[in-house]
């Protein structure tokens, strides 16, 4: 008995798309994946970046502690100077040399430029200025030390200015005879003049700075006795054998030093010295240490009995 054929079966006539199989394959999904990553590297971007910005303010901060964001107050005049020195410039000094203009606002000024203009004095060696939020300027200056003297001639006046460590001459305002009455004059100097009363710094006298500092730091009585340093024999730098720094104090007429070894040079000084008044000689006229362990020149007058 043969069976009836089997009949197929028939989809239906109105199939729902959500019932279709609809595969994945490899391609969608690195598309898929392509747009995640690309998602994920434009935050990690953004994060740099705003990390960066971050860095930058704070350093901005730290260089500049009294600057602030833009806000209401930076509009604000100048009210208040604090200003702080180590020396004599009195605050009249500083507004002549500020020369803020009336109603000046503090975001509007030039602090460098105004630095500048407080270094140009040559009793200055440096100056910082720095904005104070809303309405206070910073100042701060510190005054070069005198280590000597010089008389100069300005048309039929002559005027004592000062030497700093450096070499800068400069005139000295605020400082008083008790202060500077100490210190040695310089003789045997060649000035270069540069116009408004000012000079040309020293050549080369960090070489004397030494001396003088060695001598009163190691021997302060000898140094103490010193009156006049003579530079007519000083060439700057050790190059020539023969530059010599001459001293005449109220113990010894003539000192001769050679440039470096100073400690040495003065620890001979003072052995002479204790011989000398040890043995009671007077009128010492002349000590030159320029020979290193060689006897020195010493002239002398006996002490008449």
């Amino acid at each position: 008995m043969s069976r009836p054929p089997s009949r197929q079966a028939r989809p239906p006539r109105n199939p729902s798309w959500q019932k279709i199989p609809q595969p994945v394959g490899p391609s969608a999904r690195r598309r898929g994946g392509g747009r995640r990553s690309r998602s994920r590297r434009g935050w990690v971007w953004a994060l740099a970046v705003a990390i960066a910005a971050l860095a930058i303010y704070g350093s901005y901060r730290l260089l500049f502690p009294g600057a602030g964001l833009p806000g209401p107050e930076v509009g604000e005049p100048v009210r208040e100077i604090l200003y702080e020195t180590d020396g004599t410039l009195d605050r009249a000094w500083l507004e002549s040399r500020l020369a803020l203009p009336a109603g000046a606002r503090l975001p509007e000024l030039d602090i460098f430029a105004l630095r500048e203009r407080l270094q140009e004095d040559p009793q200055v060696r440096a100056a910082t200025v720095r904005r104070r939020f809303p309405d206070a300027l910073q100042v701060t200056v510190e005054e070069r030390v005198p280590v000597a003297r010089l008389v100069v001639r300005e048309g039929a006046e002559r005027k004592v200015l000062l030497v700093g460590r450096d070499g800068v001459v400069y005139e000295g305002r605020g400082l008083s005879g008790q202060r500077t009455g100490t210190l040695p004059f310089l003789t045997g100097v060649r000035l270069r003049a540069t116009g408004q009363g000012r000079y040309e710094p020293l050549e080369g006298f960090r070489e004397i700075t030494d001396l003088l500092d060695t001598a009163r730091a190691a021997y302060p009585g000898i140094a103490a006795t010193w009156r006049i340093v003579d530079l007519s024999g000083f060439s700057p730098g050790r190059e020539d054998p023969y530059s010599t720094v001459r001293v005449h104090s109220t113990v010894v007429r003539d000192v001769l030093f050679a440039l470096g070894d100073y400690r040495g040079q003065l620890q001979r000084l003072r052995d002479i010295l204790d011989v000398v008044q040890t043995e009671e000689v007077d009128g010492l006229e002349r000590v030159d240490l320029r020979f290193g362990e060689s006897v020195p020149v010493v002239v002398a007058r006996e002490r008449a009995g």
